[in-house]
Formats: structure tokens, C-alpha cells, sequence
């Protein structure tokens, strides 16, 4: 877990303001946290004490130019440590490591000056810092400029710094993380009706890569016009994820088999839909024992395959293989093609990417597509009864309190469709619509959904229901 900060604190001179920002930071406890526009000329390890309070601390500083800007960048050396680190004209950078894995970094805390040819030298002042380190890097701060014009309220044309921040993004091919709780991050103190957003994170694919799960979000500011940021790296315990049927399954030939003996051991009373349902559940709970115990992680078959063809290749080059290995390492072979196909199809299921079917393989576009959609579903936070809640447990229990009373019956009354009057069909329609379905027909409906996403699901559960007999 690692959380990141990020505030244009509009100052840091006056010893108040720094023992405020003292106890709000006592609050927060983030690991790292990046002041901008300190308007600091000179930082010492007194007025670090004063911002950070009496908690182990190490820092780096840029002191501001003429009369605005200044960095201060703070952390907690017990969760990392510094390796090296530059302090260009407009930013802080910083190569740290992970106390717990040793995974290295770069990380830049920013304050963009308000002309648009100043701020060309920091796109060149970060590329350069980049080249350098060529590590998984985060960037943050105030750049003074915004990417699109929905990000400035009243914007009406796409101006040339805009183009210069938008190309240097691309360029780096960092990822822009879209701020949770926040559609602009400075509001000017003299007019409500101005304001932008021009704080924000970047992160490059390999810092998105290291960590499983990463939000951005907007905390309480009690002071500034500038709204504070938090960069999250940790897993959000929402509980398991919901059940669904794994398209790779399929690639296990005795799969069908064993679903439609299963099925039909099924002993369930009752009326028909709540005999389907419950069957589903019987089956959901089979599936899931036979994937942990049969069909295994393919991860760990996918590491596992290609260290027993390393091992027989050494022998391969060495003269000593036996028939019989010589066999083994082609089936191995087989077993590899098939281990990849089945992770395919899973990260495309999971991205859920509708114009590629049947292209190049691409991994790390799959994960990130993944993660992109994660993020996008992720809610930080509900509104419940006039105020945001952030506590998990209380948005659990209020969610299944709602649900509880939305379908709740009130009385015993049985209600009928009787003399409502209700338009009827007529009798050729009813017995087409009854009629069986022909298994020729349903497979051929089936085949021209395609083979992967969620449609591999209903052909399973459809095949089964045919093979079982079930009407």
C-alpha cells in the first residue's frame, strides 16, 4: 500500500499555516506528499518538523522562483528510501525504492509556471529526467495547464499549451488518472465561475503494471484554492468478486461432459424456475471446486510448462535425451500453445475489447484495458443520508439495507393478472413461441454470437441444458 499526496498549499512561510498544515498531515499520514507553490526561499529541517511533526521524515526541496513556485517533497523513510535524486528548475526528482520489495521508481513533483513557453521547458525538463532513469515513473503537481477544454469552465478553443501538455503526455505514454470526487481542482478566490483542472497524476504503464489496483482522489482542503489530490496504491477489500463462468474452460475437453453428469445428479423440488435456479447455484459451486482442484491456476501451469521445456532443451543440446523425454517435451509444447490460448481468452475477456476477435497478441494491452475499466467502476465513495461516506462496511450494509427494502413484501397479498383487460396473441403465435427448439437451430444461433466474451457462458449453459434434456 502506498498513498501520495499532492497540494498547492498557496504557501508555507507563515509558522500558523505550517503547524495547520501540521496537524491536517498528522491526519492523512500519507507516505509521500509534494507541496507546490511553498513560496519557500530557503527549507530547513525546522520548518520540515514544523509541516510534518515529530514522526521520522526526509525531504527535498526547490526553492521558488522570483516571487511564486517552490517544491517540497516529504516522506517516510520506513516505507521508502531514497537512491538518487535531481532538482531541475521546476521540479523534484526522485528515484526511491519500496522498503518491502525493493521496486525502484522514479517519482516528480511539479509547480508549472503560468507561461506557455516557460512550461515548454518543463515538458523538456521532464523528458530529460526520463531518459535518464528510464524506471516506472509518477509524476504530479500544478502544471497551470489543462489537457482538454471540458477541463476549464467556459473554455471555448483548444489552445497551444493544451496541444504542448497533451503531446507530451503522449510522447511518455503516460496514463492520465481521472480524479474521483473532483471535476476541477482550482477555483479562483475571486470569482466561483473560474476554475480548471490543473492538478492531477500521471503515471507510466510500468508503475500501472507493479501495482494491482491505483485510484486518484480529492481530500478535504482546509486551506488554498487549490483542491488536494491523493494517489492510492493498495486493494480496496470490497469482498469476493461476483462468480462468472470462464470462457478457457472450454479448452478442457471433458468439461461438457462432466457439467451434464453433474446436472443430472441434481435432485431439486419445487416449481420449475426455482428448480433451474438452484441447479445453477449446485453447478456454480461444482465449477468452483473443480477449477481450484482439476483445472488449477494457469499462471503458475504457464511458469511450470516452460521450465520443464528449458530442462529437456538443455538435455536436447547435450545428446542425453531419451526417447520418451523427447515425446514429453512435444506434448509440453502442445500444453504451452493451449495454456496461452486459454490466457487470451481470459484477458480478453476481462477487457472486454469489441474490435479485436481474432488479432495479435497483446498482454500488456489486455491488463491495461482491464485496469482501465476497474478504475472506472471503482467508487471511492457513496452519498448517503446528505454526506460522503467513505467506510466500506457502512456502504456494504447500506447498499444490501436498500436492496432489502426495495424488494421487500410488505403483505401476503397474492397478486393476479386477472381482468386486467391485458392484450393476448393469438393462437399461431402461442404455439410458435412454445414450440421445441431445434438443436440444429439453437447451435447454429449459438455459433453466431462468437467464441469469446460473455457469450462462451450461455453456450456452455446452453449446451448443458440441451445435453441434460432439461425443458
Amino acid at each position: 500500500m502506498l498513498e501520495i499526496i499532492s497540494w498547492n498549499v498557496n504557501g508555507l512561510r507563515d509558522p500558523k499555516r505550517r503547524a495547520r498544515v501540521k496537524r491536517w498531515c498528522l491526519v492523512q499520514k500519507p507516505d509521500i506528499i509534494v507541496f507546490q507553490e511553498t513560496l519557500l526561499r530557503k527549507c530547513s529541517d525546522s520548518i520540515v518538523r514544523q509541516i510534518w511533526g515529530p514522526n521520522l521524515v526526509e525531504w527535498i526541496a526547490l526553492a521558488l522562483i522570483g516571487r511564486s513556485g517552490g517544491v517540497l517533497v516529504l516522506w517516510n523513510p520506513n516505507k521508502i528510501q531514497m537512491v538518487d535524486h535531481i532538482v531541475g528548475t521546476f521540479s523534484v526528482n526522485i528515484c526511491f525504492k519500496n522498503c518491502i520489495d525493493n521496486f525502484q521508481r522514479l517519482f516528480s513533483g511539479v509547480y508549472g509556471p503560468c507561461s506557455v513557453v516557460e512550461r515548454r521547458r518543463v515538458w523538456k525538463e521532464l523528458q530529460i529526467m526520463n531518459v535518464i532513469w528510464s524506471l516506472p515513473w509518477c509524476i504530479c503537481g500544478d502544471f497551470n495547464e489543462v489537457r482538454f477544454m471540458a477541463e476549464r469552465k467556459g473554455c471555448s478553443r483548444i489552445t497551444r499549451g493544451m496541444q504542448d501538455f497533451g503531446n507530451f503526455i503522449d510522447s511518455n505514454n503516460l496514463i492520465d488518472i481521472q480524479i474521483q470526487g473532483a471535476k476541477y481542482t482550482w477555483i479562483s478566490s475571486s470569482s466561483i465561475h473560474v476554475k480548471s483542472k490543473i492538478d492531477r497524476f500521471l503515471i507510466s504503464e510500468g508503475w500501472d503494471d507493479h501495482f494491482p489496483s491505483i485510484a486518484v482522489k480529492a481530500i478535504a482542503r482546509p486551506m488554498s484554492d487549490h483542491k488536494t489530490i491523493m494517489l492510492s496504491c493498495s486493494i480496496n477489500d470490497w469482498g469476493p468478486p461476483p462468480w462468472s463462468f470462464e470462457g478457457m474452460w472450454l479448452f478442457d475437453n471433458s468439461l461438457l461432459d462432466l457439467m451434464s453428469s453433474w446436472w443430472g445428479s441434481f435432485v431439486v423440488e419445487g416449481p420449475p424456475g426455482n428448480q433451474l435456479a438452484k441447479k445453477f447455484q449446485l453447478l456454480k459451486a461444482k465449477l468452483r471446486l473443480w477449477n481450484r482442484e482439476v483445472f488449477g491456476n494457469i499462471n503458475r501451469k504457464f511458469e511450470w510448462t516452460l521450465e520443464q521445456i528449458k530442462l529437456l532443451d538443455q538435455l536436447l543440446d547435450e545428446g542425453t535425451i531419451t526417447n520418451v523425454q523427447l515425446v514429453s517435451r512435444n506434448h509440453l509444447k502442445l500444453q504451452f500453445e493451449n495454456i496461452a490460448d486459454m490466457q487470451e481468452m481470459h484477458l480478453k475477456t476481462k477487457s472486454r475489447v469489441q474490435w479485436q476477435l481474432d488479432g495479435d497478441r497483446n498482454t500488456k494491452f489486455y491488463h491495461r484495458i482491464a485496469k482501465s475499466r476497474r478504475r472506472k467502476n471503482t467508487y471511492a465513495r457513496f452519498f448517503i443520508d446528505g454526506s460522503w461516506v467513505e467506510d466500506k462496511s457502512i456502504i456494504k450494509s447500506r447498499i444490501m439495507e436498500h436492496f432489502h427494502n426495495k424488494f421487500k413484501l410488505y403483505d401476503k397479498t397474492n397478486f393476479s393478472l386477472d381482468n386486467l383487460g391485458l392484450n393476448s396473441i393469438f393462437e399461431d403465435n402461442n404455439r410458435l413461441i412454445e414450440r421445441n427448439i431445434e438443436e440444429d437451430e439453437f447451435l447454429y444461433a449459438l455459433k453466431s454470437l462468437g467464441q469469446d466474451k460473455a457469450q462462451a457462458r450461455m453456450v456452455c449453459k446452453s449446451m448443458l441444458l440441451l445435453n441434460a434434456g432439461f425443458s
